[in-house]
């Protein structure tokens, strides 16, 4: 597999050609991280959800067992990395022992070293910890919004979620157990609180800065909150050097320059991961940063998702459409081949070619310098041209609602 380094460096190169930097994903198209949705309900209604509403409102039956296990078989077949089971909520579904038990089968013949991960609000975790202690996961993020928002967010929930976390810490020896936080411009400095509670028993922690969706009210995270977030990430850190705790925010390639600017990041630190993805980690005595960086864009031609029901979408930014459907490149249960669905979506005449073009096009407002790392801004491009195709229709609903 090509170095993403290198096709960093491609991707700089041709990037003033749309066919070009087209050809060049194309030629190294892998699918790398594959998330599988398990079912279209959940049981709480969270404000910054990027699933539409209208996704929970479908009655289209889920994927079949045996179709189920087809896509898992053929995402390890084909040397998949990561394989992540998740929303809206995946406990709720009544396949999900199944999909687990299958992925590690798959697994074991086709890609040993691949991981398996559950992405989980944790509510009904009990339920589940007897059959993961007996077929371990290798990593579980339960979502926590803060300590105080925990349960504005969520209704209430925080001690009944720390509860089953720590759990899960003391029961599943094998799986990294921890918390997937999304970082909003209400809530930044209420993760501090929530990180020193958890600390006692839990050291994983993963945040991600919210992007704003169609259908809510909550903004994208300001580049001023997002940069006190770090500074307040770095503190604490520096307070858990006697402590192996571990910190992980995703960044976009946009969200990366006022770091660079900041000179809380430095870009000749930028390295790649095993599994092809760019970060930069910071370390302070046992305790680490790793900022995990999307400078190059990975939808589509490294990373796909399949839909409760078995639509193939290229990036999970798609979920924000009243109607996902709409913007899939085909359905499993029509076409029980992965890599042809794979290949498809990466065609001229699809929302991938679409996106690059108006990511290359349109002009982003950063400096030719800047954009070696938001690279047209791709991530911000796919959002925004999501919000302009339904916002629209959404505003018109409303009024005539």
């Amino acid at each position: 597999m090509r170095s993403i380094l290198d096709i960093w460096d491609a991707f700089l190169s041709k990037r003033k050609s749309v066919e070009a930097l087209h050809g060049l994903l194309v030629k190294n198209a892998r699918l790398t991280w594959f998330d599988l949705d398990l079912a279209n309900g959940c049981n709480l209604v969270c404000n910054h959800c990027f699933y539409h509403d209208s996704y929970s409102e479908l009655t289209e039956p889920a994927l079949s067992p045996e179709l189920l296990d087809e896509a898992i078989r053929q995402a390890f077949q084909a040397q998949i990395r990561i394989l992540t089971f998740s929303g809206k909520e995946p406990t709720l579904s009544k396949h999900l022992h199944f999909a687990i038990e299958s992925a590690r089968r798959w697994r074991a013949q086709y890609a040993p070293t691949a991981k398996i991960g559950l992405i989980t609000n944790g509510l009904t975790l009990p339920l589940h910890l007897p059959f993961l202690e007996r077929e371990p996961l290798d990593f579980m993020d339960i979502s926590m919004d803060g300590w105080e928002y925990q349960n504005l967010i969520r209704s209430n929930s925080r001690e009944r979620v720390v509860t089953n976390l720590r759990e899960a810490k003391q029961q599943l020896r094998e799986t990294r157990a921890g918390t997937s936080t999304v970082v909003r411009s209400d809530n930044y400095l209420d993760i501090v609180t929530m990180i020193k509670n958890l600390a006692a028993f839990s050291n994983a922690f993963y945040f991600e800065p919210v992007i704003a969706a169609v259908d809510k009210s909550i903004d994208s995270l300001s580049t001023a909150n997002l940069l006190a977030f770090v500074k307040i990430l770095r503190r604490l850190a520096e307070e858990f050097r006697q402590r192996e705790v571990r910190f992980s925010i995703l960044l976009n390639g946009d969200q990366t320059i006022p770091l660079f600017y900041e000179g809380l990041l430095e870009p000749e630190d930028i390295e790649e991961d095993e599994f092809g993805s760019l970060y930069i980690r910071q370390r302070f005595g046992k305790a680490q940063i790793d900022f995990i960086l999307r400078v190059v864009p990975e939808f589509y031609w490294r990373s796909a998702r399949l839909s409760y029901d078995g639509f193939w979408l290229g990036t999970c930014d798609l979920l924000q459409a009243p109607n996902y459907r709409e913007l899939a490149e085909g359905n499993f249960a029509a076409t029980p081949d992965l890599q042809q669905l794979f290949t498809k979506a990466l065609q001229r005449n699809t929302l991938f070619y679409e996106s690059l073009h108006t990511a290359l096009t349109q002009d982003c407002g950063h400096s030719p310098r800047e954009q070696q790392y938001c690279l047209g801004c791709f991530s911000t491009a796919l959002v925004r041209m999501i919000h302009q195709r339904f916002k629209h229709n959404l505003h018109a609903a409303k009024i005539a609602a």
